[in-house]
C-alpha cells in the first residue's frame, strides 16, 4: 500500500535471516502483487519501479561489524522501514532505521515479544510509538472454530498453546497478564 500510494518511496524490509525475508515477507509481497496489474517489477528480494522507488529486503547480519553500513544510507521523500522478527534483530539495525527515518517515514516493527531487554521491547514505551497487538485468540478461524482463512491459526493451535504455556488462575491480575478466551468464559489464564 505504501509503495503504491507514496511515490517516490524507498521501503526496506529487514529480518534476522535471508530465509525470513525470502520465505515470509517476500512470499507475501509476491502473492499479493503478482498478476494484479500493480506497478513495479517483482524480483527475488525486491520490487523495483525506478531507481528512486523500490522495496528491498535485507538480512540484518552484522558480518565483521559492517552491518550498519550495509543498511543505512538510503533517503527518500517517503521512507518505509519494516523489521520482521524485530525482537531478534541486533541493536545496530535500529540505529540504521533511526538515521533513515527522517522526514515522512513509517516504521513497522513486527515480532512475538520474547525478551524484556530487547530494543524492540523497550521501544514500545517511546512517546512516538503506537503499539498494536494482534492476538491469535481473535483470529476468525479460532473464534468460529472452523477453517475460514485456509492455513491460518486454528482453535486447536490456541488450545495447545494454552495447555503448554498457561496455567489457570483464581482471579485476574494485570501484573500477570491474565486473560480469558471467548469460548470458555470465566476460566482465567
Amino acid at each position: 500500500h505504501y509503495f503504491d500510494c507514496f511515490e517516490p518511496s524507498i521501503i526496506y524490509v529487514l529480518a534476522p535471516s535471508f530465509d525470513q525475508i525470502e520465505r515470509l515477507t517476500f512470499k507475501e509481497i509476491k502473492a499479493t502483487r503478482t498478476d494484479k496489474g500493480l506497478p513495479g517489477r517483482i524480483l527475488e528480494l525486491e520490487v523495483n519501479k525506478t531507481p528512486e522507488h523500490f522495496i528491498l529486503g535485507r538480512a540484518t547480519q552484522n558480518s565483521q561489524g559492517t552491518g550498519l553500513e550495509r543498511i543505512k544510507g538510503q533517503h527518500s521523500k517517503h521512507m518505509g522501514l519494516i523489521i520482521e522478527e524485530a525482537d531478534g534483530v541486533e541493536d545496530f539495525n535500529f540505529e540504521a532505521v533511526e538515521e533513515m527515518a527522517k522526514g515522512f517515514a513509517v516504521v513497522v516493527l513486527i515480532a512475538n515479544p520474547r525478551s524484556l531487554e530487547s530494543k524492540f521491547h523497550n521501544l514500545a514505551y517511546d512517546a512516538n510509538v503506537q503499539n498494536f497487538r494482534l492476538d491469535a485468540i481473535y483470529f476468525p478461524n479460532v473464534i468460529e472454530n472452523k477453517d475460514i482463512i485456509p492455513g491460518g491459526v486454528t482453535r486447536d493451535d490456541v488450545e495447545l498453546a494454552l495447555e503448554k504455556h498457561c496455567t489457570i488462575a483464581d482471579a485476574h491480575n494485570a501484573d500477570l497478564n491474565t486473560f480469558e478466551v471467548p469460548w470458555r468464559p470465566g476460566v482465567i489464564y
